[in-house]
C-alpha cells in the first residue's frame, strides 16, 4: 500500500498513461472526475430539497369501500336493503377475495378486500359496475352511494380551539370555521373535529297542534326525512343529450327544519313544521370531557393522504395560523405536529451517514494513506446524496421506507470503494504509478464488483412483488438499492481513480508508523488465525456445515421462543370518547405482562 513517488533506488519513474476507455480517461483527468462529482453533490442536494417529506411511502390498502347513507334507517334496514345487496353483487367478481359489511343507523359501510394480485382499479371499475346495476337501488331514503379505493390517511397536524369563557356551541362554532378556513389551504383535503360532541336537531311535537290538524307523529316523520335528503332520481334523455335529475334539500341547522311543509291546506295555506313543533339545535347526550390544561378544548385534525407532503402541509398551516386573527375570548394553538418527527427521522439519518463515514474513516486511516482513506469515506455520503437526483423521476418521496433502503446500503456502499482502493494500493505494490495504477486497479475489479451489484439488486427484486399492507413498506427497496448502486459504482471506477491517481502520501510521522505497526500487526492474524481457521474448515467440511446448521437452528429457536420479540410498529389506541385513556391503558396492561400500554394526554 505504499504511495511513494520514487522506487526502492530512489529514481524517478517515467510518466505512466491510464489507458484507454472510461476509466483511463477519468483516472487521467481529475478535472472530469471532479465535475461529476460536483453534478452529484449539487443535483442531490438540490433534488433532495424539493422531494416530498412522508411519514410511510405510497401504500395500496388493496379495498375498495361502498358507503351509502341513509337517515332515518334502522340497523337492520341498512343491512337488508342496502349492505346484502351490495355483497350480493361484488362477492362473485373477478378480484375479490373477500367482503365485509357493516350496517349502523342510518349507515351502510361495504368494505371488499382484493386478492393477492387483483388491479385495484379494475375491480373499482367493477365494483361501480355490479352496484349500479342492482335494481331499484338504492333505496328512496338513501343517498346514492360513495365507492371509492380506500386511502392510508395520516395525522399531519392537530390544532386546538380553546376558551374558558365562551359556551359549548360558540366553542364549536369556532373549530367549524377554522375547519372552513382550512379546507381553503391548496394542500389541505381532509379536516375533522375531535373531542366534541356531535351536533342534534330536536323535533318536539305538540300533540295538540297534531291532533288539531289531524296529523300523526308518522307523517311528520316521513317528510322530514323526505324534505332533508340529497336523492337523485335517474338520467331524463333528451335530443340533446341527458339530464341527471338530482335534488339538494339537505338541512343541518334547526331554523332550515322550521319551513318544511307538512300539509297544505284548501284554502293554499302550507302548515310547517314549525307550526307543530318547537325545532331546537343542540348536542348528542354523551359524556365528553376535552381539555388542553384545564381549558374546555375542540380539537382540529389535519390528515394527509401518502400522495401529500407532511411539511409543505404543515408550513401551510403555519403560514395561516400566523395570520388568523381568533375570536374574542378564543385560542387556536398548535398541539401536536407529526412533520417534526419525519424531519427528525431525517436528521438522524443525516446524522448516523456522517457519524458511519467518520467511523469509516477512522478505521480505513489505519490501513489506508490519508489520501485514500479520506476519498473512500467521502463516496460514502456522495452515494446517498447522489441517489437524491432519481428519486423526483422515479416518484419517490423522503418517508420512512426510503430511510430504511438506505441504512441497508451503507455497508454495501463502503465494500464498493474499500475494494478498489485496496485494488490501486495492490497495483502501486506491484511496480505501477500515478494514473496508470489507479485505473488498472479500478479495472481489475470492474467485473467482481459490478456482478456483486447486479446480485444485490437481484435479491431486491423480490420486494416489488410484496402486496401486503403493512409490508408494502418494502416496495421502495429495489429503487433505492439501484440508485445508491448505480451512483457508488459511478463513484468508485470513475471519481475514485481520479483522486487516488497522484503518489504522494499525505501520512506524515508519527501516522505513517502507526499504519506500518498496523499492518504488521493484521499480517500477523492473517497468517496464524485466518488462514490456519479457514484451512481446517476446508479440511472439515462436514464439521463446519454441522455448526452452520446448529447456529441457524438456535437461531430459530430464540424467535420461536420469544426471547427476540418483533415489534413491527407502536400501536396508538383511540378508546371510546366516554372512557378516560389513563383506565383504557390501566384495563389492557391488566391483559397484558408488564407495562406495555402507555397513557398520554
Amino acid at each position: 500500500m505504499d504511495m511513494s513517488t520514487s522506487d526502492a533506488g530512489g529514481t524517478a519513474q517515467p510518466a505512466a498513461t491510464p489507458g484507454k476507455g472510461l476509466i483511463g480517461y477519468f483516472a487521467g483527468n481529475p478535472v472530469a472526475a471532479n465535475l461529476l462529482m460536483l453534478v452529484f453533490i449539487v443535483g442531490g442536494i438540490a433534488s433532495g430539497f424539493g422531494l416530498a417529506v412522508q411519514n410511510f411511502p405510497e401504500i395500496d390498502l388493496r379495498t375498495v369501500s361502498v358507503n351509502v347513507r341513509s337517515p332515518g334507517s334502522s340497523a337492520q334496514e341498512v343491512e337488508q336493503d342496502i349492505n346484502r345487496r351490495v355483497e350480493e353483487s361484488v362477492i362473485g367478481l373477478a378480484g375479490v377475495e373477500r367482503v365485509v359489511a357493516t350496517a349502523t343507523e342510518g349507515h351502510g359501510r361495504v368494505r371488499i378486500e382484493l386478492a393477492a394480485f387483483a388491479d385495484s382499479g379494475t375491480v373499482l371499475n367493477d365494483v361501480r359496475n355490479a352496484v349500479d346495476a342492482i335494481e331499484n337501488f338504492p333505496p328512496l331514503n338513501a343517498e346514492r352511494p360513495e365507492i371509492e379505493l380506500a386511502r392510508l390517511t395520516i395525522e399531519a397536524m392537530t390544532l386546538a380551539v380553546s376558551s374558558s369563557v365562551v359556551s359549548e356551541d360558540e366553542l364549536r362554532l369556532a373549530a367549524e370555521a377554522v375547519r372552513s378556513e382550512l379546507l381553503e389551504l391548496p394542500s389541505v383535503s381532509q379536516v375533522t373535529l375531535r373531542g366534541t360532541r356531535d351536533r342534534e336537531i330536536a323535533i318536539e311535537l305538540s300533540e295538540e297542534e297534531l291532533r288539531r290538524n289531524d296529523l300523526t307523529i308518522s307523517q311528520v316523520s316521513n317528510a322530514v326525512q323526505r324534505a332533508s335528503l340529497n336523492l337523485t332520481f335517474g338520467e331524463l334523455r333528451t335530443e340533446s343529450g341527458g339530464v341527471v335529475l338530482h335534488t339538494v334539500a339537505k338541512r343541518s341547522i334547526g331554523e332550515e327544519f322550521e319551513g318544511i311543509a307538512l300539509i297544505t291546506q284548501l284554502d293554499g295555506t302550507i302548515l310547517t313544521l314549525g307550526d307543530v313543533a318547537e325545532v331546537r339545535d343542540g348536542f348528542v347526550d354523551d359524556d365528553i370531557v376535552s381539555e388542553v390544561n384545564g381549558t374546555p378544548a375542540v380539537f382540529v385534525r389535519v390528515d394527509a393522504t401518502e400522495q401529500q407532503s407532511i411539511t409543505d402541509m404543515v408550513s401551510d398551516i403555519r403560514s395561516w395560523l400566523a395570520g388568523y386573527d381568533a375570536p374574542q375570548d378564543i385560542r387556536v394553538s398548535v398541539w401536536n405536529d407529526r412533520a417534526q418527527p419525519a424531519l427528525d427521522r431525517l436528521a438522524g439519518i443525516a446524522r448516523n451517514g456522517l457519524a458511519g463515514a467518520a467511523l469509516v474513516f477512522v478505521l480505513l486511516l489505519l490501513v489506508f494513506d490519508l489520501r485514500a482513506a479520506t476519498w473512500i469515506a467521502v463516496g460514502i455520503p456522495l452515494s446517498f446524496i447522489g441517489s437524491l437526483m432519481f428519486f423526483g423521476p422515479a416518484n419517490l418521496t423522503l418517508n420512512m421506507g426510503t430511510l430504511l433502503g438506505f441504512f441497508l446500503m451503507v455497508g454495501l456502499v463502503v465494500d464498493d470503494a474499500l475494494v478498489v482502493g485496496e485494488s490501486i494500493a495492490a497495483e502501486r505494490d506491484n511496480g505501477k504509478r500515478g494514473a496508470e495504477a489507479a485505473a488498472a486497479g479500478a479495472r481489475a475489479v470492474v467485473g467482481p464488483i459490478t456482478i456483486g451489484a447486479c446480485t444485490t439488486l437481484l435479491a431486491f427484486v423480490p420486494f416489488l412483488f410484496v402486496t401486503a399492507t403493512v409490508t408494502q413498506l418494502v416496495n421502495v427497496f429495489p429503487y433505492v438499492a439501484f440508485f445508491v448502486l448505480s451512483v457508488s459504482l459511478i463513484e468508485a471506477f470513475l471519481i475514485l481513480p481520479a483522486h487516488l491517481s497522484r503518489d504522494e502520501r499525505w501520512s506524515r510521522e508519527p501516522l505513517r508508523t502507526l499504519q506500518d505497526r498496523v499492518c504488521v500487526w493484521i499480517d500477523r492474524i492473517r497468517d496464524r488465525t485466518v488462514v490456519p481457521a479457514v484451512s481446517w474448515s476446508v479440511r472439515h467440511g462436514s464439521s463446519t456445515l454441522a455448526a452452520g446448521a446448529a447456529l441457524v437452528l438456535f437461531s430459530l429457536l430464540l424467535v420461536g421462543s420469544e426471547a427476540v420479540r418483533v415489534i413491527v410498529f407502536d400501536a396508538e389506541m383511540n378508546p371510546p370518547e366516554n372512557v378516560q385513556v389513563a383506565d383504557a391503558a390501566s384495563a389492557v396492561n391488566e391483559q397484558l405482562p408488564g407495562e406495555s400500554i402507555e397513557a398520554v394526554s
